[in-house]
């Protein structure tokens, strides 16, 4: 369960969240939709037919709208730090939606089990790896306008190099060979000032998502 409504979060959260959501949140009617969106797309994935879950998902739907609220009033105070603000947010949503998964689960095994569910692990590691990271980057890097162009710049070139990378560790040994591959990439991926910082990135990011799937599953 727990797998289900974490690549449910995943894509709610990042995927199913264009940048005018983002930007327009402080709008109750854009935050209740962000809620919305996430609660068809956790109904979706742990099941329709499953008696008495929408219940649940409904009210983690609404703690998660608490939750966003809260970030945006925080956020507009300046000693905040924004990308501290975003990591604590994301672990708190983490840690509640192994709360619910237990909720509806009834059962500490089956809640966290990787039985029949090696594809959403999967999917939420190529998730993780590639537009996640992206989004991740761009709100650590928000003020500073240089790198943070570059990363734009070169969104969709190092994702398919991040997808590519994790697809070669998912194969034992092979994500080496995978290596070379970022090389074979030019504009913009190699061309920007900080082009060695990228790099090294989603070698290391794929690497310890890799890790964390192969442990997993």
């Amino acid at each position: 369960m727990f797998w289900r409504l974490f690549l449910a979060h995943l894509l709610g959260d990042y995927l199913f969240q264009p940048h005018w959501i983002v930007v327009n949140k402080r709008r109750i009617w854009v935050l209740s939709l962000h809620a919305a969106i996430h609660f068809v797309t956790m109904l979706l994935l742990v099941g329709i037919t499953n008696e008495g879950a929408w219940i649940k998902l409904l009210v983690l739907a609404i703690i998660h709208l608490i939750m966003d609220w809260a970030k945006g009033l925080l956020t507009e105070l300046p000693e905040i730090n924004t990308t501290l603000s975003y990591v604590i947010d994301q672990i708190i949503h983490i840690m509640i939606l192994g709360f619910v998964a237990y909720w509806i689960e009834g059962d500490l095994a089956l809640t966290f089990t990787s039985a029949n569910v090696v594809w959403l692990i999967y999917a939420s590691g190529y998730l993780l790896t590639t537009y996640m990271w992206y989004i991740t980057e761009r709100i650590a890097f928000e003020r500073d306008r240089t790198i943070l162009a570059e990363i734009n710049g070169a969104r969709w070139s190092r994702m398919i190099i991040r997808a590519i990378l994790f697809t070669g560790w998912l194969f034992a040994g092979e994500g080496l060979k995978g290596g070379p591959l970022v090389f074979s990439f030019t504009m913009p991926y190699l061309s920007g000032t900080y082009r060695k910082r990228a790099i090294v990135t989603d070698i290391i990011v794929t690497l310890v998502i890799a890790i964390g799937v192969h442990l997993t599953v």
